[in-house]
């Protein structure tokens, strides 16, 4: 609709857009007049990641192509600068220029350049398609300027329609790649488990012409749901998710019936090291086993020659004092509010810190992830 509208009534078009916002605002400024808002921690993927480019620029150049046929059956020829400036600014208000690529589990590249090269070019080639004249191009074949710029339009909407439908449909490598050496949580023909860095097997049905399979091959990490029968493996909770919110829930089912796999992340993020974390897995009703231990970290401070460690054991944490490479001692990471002595130095859980002391010496070597 709004191809067909910005190429009959363009400056309606760009005006109406900009109403929407405006309605929107009272709209919502005369149901809530007043909002009380936290600050608070989030997890959210890039707004563009979200935006479907080619179904808005199908929708769009379809449009486009309808108004500008029957303009011309009907003799009406609008204004090729308003047809441009509505088709731009459309354009921009659609999100046309977030052409992007993901690179792996929470991670996207936009081509905000290329984009917005891209939007201005589409601009051009409706407003030329829109409102060129019937003069002659090239006189010994027939072809007038309107045909050409016509067909261009035609070619780009045949593109569009037609790239948009190999390069979305994906096929289930190999479904058992990632869990052969995971602990799994099994629900009727359902697998879930958690991996880090395994290789992403939701992947084109259609190769990329000019393109290395294994060079490109995106890494997953998170909790992944894989079914052979329902041809499904999806990372249903990314790496990212999971340590933002600390817990989440994967619902599992078919026709008939639905059931629940929860997924827990604990840990500890030494001061100037990376997390240490341990992902449980299992029933909300049920027992949740550890199904998945990150690598040990070292804190940066050092209290007398020594430093502390974290590790992920068993069920739960291991403290661990080094110094010149001699491991001193190991202990767990006691409760709250209780304390342990290890290597020399006397470990404190207070809250969410753990603090180590020496003598008159006492520094935070970790914090609660």
């Amino acid at each position: 609709f709004v191809g067909f509208a910005l190429v009959r009534y363009p400056l309606t078009t760009v005006v109406a857009l900009a109403a929407t916002s405006a309605v929107g605002l009272v709209y919502r400024a005369l149901r809530r007049p007043e909002v009380a808002r936290t600050a608070g921690e989030s997890f959210s993927r890039p707004w563009w990641a979200d935006i479907a480019v080619q179904g808005h620029a199908l929708g769009l150049l379809v449009g486009v192509v309808v108004c500008a046929a029957l303009c011309y059956r009907r003799g009406v020829r609008p204004s090729p600068g308003r047809v441009w400036l509505a088709a731009l600014l459309v354009g921009v208000d659609r999100g046309l220029w977030a052409v992007y690529t993901i690179e792996g589990s929470d991670r996207f590249r936009l081509f905000r350049a290329l984009g917005a090269a891209l939007v201005f070019l589409l601009a051009a080639a409706v407003a030329a398609g829109a409102t060129a004249s019937d003069r002659p191009l090239v006189a010994r074949i027939d072809l007038s300027w309107r045909e050409a710029a016509y067909g261009l339009v035609l070619a780009l909407l045949f593109a569009v329609a037609v790239v948009a439908v190999p390069f979305n449909l994906f096929v289930v490598g190999d479904s058992s790649a990632g869990f052969d050496s995971a602990d799994a949580v099994e629900v009727g023909d359902y697998t879930v488990f958690y991996a880090e860095g395994v290789e992403n097997q939701y992947i084109p049905g259609v190769p990329v012409p000019g393109t290395d399979d294994s060079a490109d091959a995106v890494e997953a990490s998170g909790v992944v749901v894989v079914s052979e029968r329902r041809n499904i493996w999806w990372v249903e909770l990314s790496k990212g998710r999971l340590a933002s919110r600390g817990s989440g829930t994967v619902r599992l089912g078919g026709l008939t019936w639905t059931a629940d796999v929860r997924a827990v992340r604990n840990g500890w993020t030494p001061v100037g090291g990376d997390a240490v974390y341990h992902v449980r897995l299992g029933r909300p009703a049920g027992e949740r086993t550890v199904v998945f231990r990150s690598e040990a970290a070292t804190a940066g401070p050092r209290i007398d020659g020594r430093n502390v460690s974290v590790a992920p054991v068993g069920d739960g944490f291991e403290l661990a004092v080094t110094r010149n490479n001699e491991t001193l001692g190991r202990a767990p990471v006691p409760a709250d509010g209780n304390a342990t002595t290890v290597g020399g130095l006397t470990v404190r859980r207070e809250g969410g810190a753990l603090r180590a002391e020496r003598g008159d010496t006492r520094v935070t070597i970790a914090e609660r992830a």
